[in-house]
């Protein structure tokens, strides 16, 4: 708790924002959380979890400030397969191979359609996941925010699953319904992330205009005018630390 004194006198309040813990989405990520902790312990090979730390220890991985950091092979098994888990798809229980995070693209942008209320995720279509059967674009989505707003961490709601076929791949853009009714001007910020059939599984993106995103650039649409539609990019930087923020986030909201 804070605890803190106004001229009303003291007082004392929750530190974070308070949630139900017994919503089925909450109920969701902790029955996911103890279904991968127990097929980690009683169900892969010591061969397989060996795997898994071999590739834990061969990729680097960012923190929100930017800094290098190592995850636990455990670590790995989870954020590859929650996704997967949540949706009903076969887990990956052998590690990697291929000690590296998967491609980001740098083609991905969103539009949306306020009149309509719904959105189109443009990516690169030639990228090898999209012609992979068992590889993913994970999509989610921030409750839209008010003009004024330059920075959201969360929380995201999964809002769309893109597949990857062999041989044929997929068409570009997707469409898709928005989570929340959109309006004018307001912000939205999603969160997209490239699976795999391996497991692996990339670092997120925070995408929404053309180009390329970088560490540290998170971008929002602006909602507009029907055929009027704009794009910000806000980038944050922490110039004491001489550090751009990296949000890394893992949502299971969906």
């Amino acid at each position: 708790e804070h605890f803190a004194r106004n001229r009303s006198g003291n007082y004392a309040r929750a530190r974070t924002k308070p949630v139900n813990p017994k919503s089925e989405r909450q109920q969701l990520v902790r029955t996911v959380l103890a279904y991968l902790t127990e097929r980690w312990a009683e169900t892969l090979t010591p061969e397989e979890r060996d795997a898994w730390n071999a590739y834990a220890a061969g990729v680097a991985m960012k923190n929100k400030l930017g800094e290098t950091i190592k995850l636990s092979g455990f670590n790995h098994y989870f954020r590859s397969n929650a996704y997967l888990c949540r949706r009903g798809e076969t887990i990956v229980d052998a590690g990697p191979i291929n000690n590296t995070l998967p491609e980001k693209d740098p083609d991905l942008y969103i539009t949306t359609e306020v009149h309509e209320q719904r959105f189109n995720i443009h990516f690169n279509d030639a990228l090898d996941w999209a012609k992979e059967t068992g590889a993913w674009l994970w999509m989610l989505q921030g409750k839209p925010q008010n003009p004024q707003r330059y920075f959201f961490d969360g929380p995201y709601r999964g809002v769309k699953d893109k597949a990857g076929v062999d041989d044929t791949g997929i068409s570009t853009p997707e469409q898709s319904t928005n989570l929340w009714v959109v309006g004018e001007g307001q912000k939205i910020w999603y969160q997209l992330r490239i699976q795999r059939v391996d497991g692996r599984i990339s670092e997120p993106e925070y995408s929404t205009a053309p180009g390329s995103i970088s560490q540290g650039v998170k971008a929002s649409i602006i909602a507009e005018q029907p055929n009027k539609i704009l794009s910000c990019i806000t980038v944050i930087i922490v110039k004491n630390l001489c550090h751009f923020f990296c949000i890394v986030q893992f949502s299971f909201d969906s």
